[in-house]
């Protein structure tokens, strides 16, 4: 353990390293037609225009972009097999968007095709946490090598407000707040990142219709989308087969001393046949030892949950629309009884752009807290589990390039299971590049 918390203190001493002696990276608006081009050190990303092709393509509405997400991330503490764990995993994240206006065929038409391939295994399964340390780790499939399928949208406005679409879409779009919610340049944890008590009723993936109502103060979507749906399968023996959810979301700006912020308000409902968890913890321990065994679970048709998410501004620096420090809450409710996580809260700061000549960096400091449904089995409820998980993590992005960034991140987690000594401390480091 020494050794490993050895190796860890001097990453984080090389990143404050690089922080310093890092170019000071310029503002840069990202409105409009995207431009790859500039030297290695200043442009938007690694492989830049591709010659002339790539800004020409985007002249004509077709866009490329693909990440590359790297984590070392472990437990400096004893987590749930009672040792340390220190792993290395990531992610590649390739999409292609279309503008079929620009292309020539047709006006206000969109296409967007997204895959994602994960490679090693992430410490989530290891750090003694409930909820995630890792969130790049949960996609396409948590804790998977496998590649995934995770969008084919297809977009159409019928005006300049309203529009509807169809096809497979990644729901994580979804929740969006301005300091949580990008795991790639913000928290590594997931209750940091989206609202857990959406993750029973909404799928990472799955094929769907809605609708959207956007202008410039308020974003409003509707959308129906297969509960079974999985980034690595089509989709297609599965849509409304066995459970569909419906879930609505609403996001406007607000503007309150001057300042600007959002408020956002959601819901999703799901008519799938979810487990009871109420019901004798025996049953359910015999249809795992026994899966070919007829054993009959209770299940609980129907499940629901509302969430509520908020961010402002604290203050701006003068003459910029992005550079200053800011607030965020969380709060969500599910029906506790198909859902095992009954409440959630969290909160925190965010910020970018505060230290001089840093002002591409951004930084965070959050807490969560998770109250499990009291509907869980007694044996599970009062045997393995506290009644309760929460935490804190603590960021800093370093861009160290437009299309380079390294985050050391700290979390420090009161854990949810009883047989993990308390408190669990996950350090780790987070590279990503745009390509």
């Amino acid at each position: 353990m020494a050794r490993k918390s050895s190796c860890f203190i001097l990453m984080m001493i090389s990143a404050a390293a690089i922080l310093m002696l890092a170019v000071p990276i310029p503002s840069a608006a990202q409105e409009g037609q995207p431009d790859y081009s500039g030297s290695l050190w200043q442009r938007s990303t690694l492989t830049g225009p591709w010659g002339c092709a790539r800004n020409e393509l985007a002249k004509k509405g077709i866009t490329f972009k693909s990440t590359v997400t790297n984590i070392y991330q472990g437990n400096f503490t004893d987590g749930k097999d009672g040792d340390t764990y220190w792993r290395y995993s990531g992610s590649a994240d390739y999409e292609m968007n279309m503008d079929f206006g620009k292309l020539g065929l047709w006006q206000r038409g969109f296409l967007k095709v997204r895959g994602m391939t994960g490679f090693r295994k992430s410490i989530n399964s290891k750090a003694g946490s409930i909820l995630p340390v890792n969130s790049n780790a949960l996609f396409p499939t948590p804790d998977g090598k496998d590649t995934g399928l995770t969008d084919f949208l297809f977009m159409q406005f019928l005006s300049q407000n309203f529009g509807l679409l169809v096809g497979k879409m990644n729901t994580l779009g979804g929740d969006a707040n301005a300091y949580a919610h990008d795991y790639n340049t913000q928290f590594l944890n997931a209750a940091l990142v989206v609202n857990p008590v959406t993750f029973r009723t909404v799928p990472y993936s799955g094929v769907g219709t809605g609708a959207i109502y956007l202008n410039e103060v308020m974003t409003y979507t509707f959308t129906v989308i297969d509960t079974e749906g999985s980034a690595t399968k089509s989709g297609s023996g599965t849509v409304f087969h066995d459970g569909t959810t419906v879930a609505s979301e609403l996001r406007f700006k607000t503007c309150i001393a001057g300042l600007p912020g959002h408020q956002l308000f959601g819901g999703t409902w799901s008519n799938k046949n979810f487990t009871n968890l109420d019901q004798d913890g025996r049953l359910i321990l015999r249809k795992v030892l026994l899966p070919n065994r007829d054993i009959p679970l209770k299940t609980f048709k129907d499940s629901w949950c509302f969430y509520y998410n908020m961010d402002h501004y604290l203050f701006l620096k003068e003459g910029t629309t992005d550079q200053g420090l800011g607030v965020f809450a969380r709060y969500g409710v599910s029906d506790g009884k198909a859902n095992p996580i009954k409440y959630f809260a969290s909160f925190g700061i965010g910020g970018k752009g505060l230290i001089p000549g840093r002002c591409q960096d951004t930084f965070g400091a959050g807490y969560y807290h998770a109250w499990f449904s009291n509907q869980l089995p007694d044996i599970v409820y009062n045997r393995y589990l506290h009644g309760n998980e929460q935490g804190v993590e603590l960021y800093y992005n370093v861009a160290l390039t437009p299309w380079m960034r390294l985050t050391p991140d700290l979390q420090i987690i009161e854990p949810g299971f009883k047989s993990v000594d308390s408190p669990v401390v996950v350090g780790g480091l987070r590279l990503v590049l745009d390509l």
